[in-house]
């Protein structure tokens, strides 16, 4: 639950490890923020969204580009893997490098926004998932895969 009180609030922020949601994850400024490991929105009911405006540089879920955990030197972030059944937009920070790997049907708009020095990303989408919006990929070795349609 958002607090209305608190601006520019992650719904959850992680540095690595796995989120799994089956419920709704909802942030003012980014639904979930995480440098590296994998997120999964398992269920086409499940929810991670910004209440923030479109017009701002919030998203469902953002990939941070620096990990630092306070206790260790900080260094780019890792392999990134989204898994989602559920509406939701993903959003690279500038300067993040981590190669992504996605499974998204977006919302609209800019559904999928890597950053220019992101990694090798690959986004898969199958069956009768949609990407409701634009793929802005970033740098290095991209690729757009199709797995299968349905009629």
């Amino acid at each position: 639950m958002v607090d209305p009180s608190v601006e520019d609030a992650d719904g959850v922020q992680f540095a690595t490890g796995g989120l799994s949601n089956d419920g709704m994850i909802t942030g003012s400024e980014d639904g979930v923020e995480f440098v590296e490991d994998t997120v999964s929105n398992p269920d086409e009911e499940a929810v991670i969204r910004s209440t923030a405006s479109e017009s701002s540089n919030s998203s469902g879920v953002k990939i941070s580009a620096i990990y630092n955990d306070g206790i260790n030197p900080e260094r780019p972030g890792g392999p990134v893997t989204i898994l989602n059944e559920g509406p939701m937009v993903i959003r690279s920070e500038e300067g993040s490098t981590s190669a992504v790997l996605t499974r998204t049907p977006g919302r609209g708009g800019t559904a999928v926004q890597l950053a220019e020095s992101q990694g090798n990303s690959l986004i898969n989408i199958a069956g009768d998932r949609r990407i409701l919006g634009d793929i802005v990929f970033g740098g290095g070795n991209d690729m757009f895969r199709i797995l299968s349609t349905s009629v």
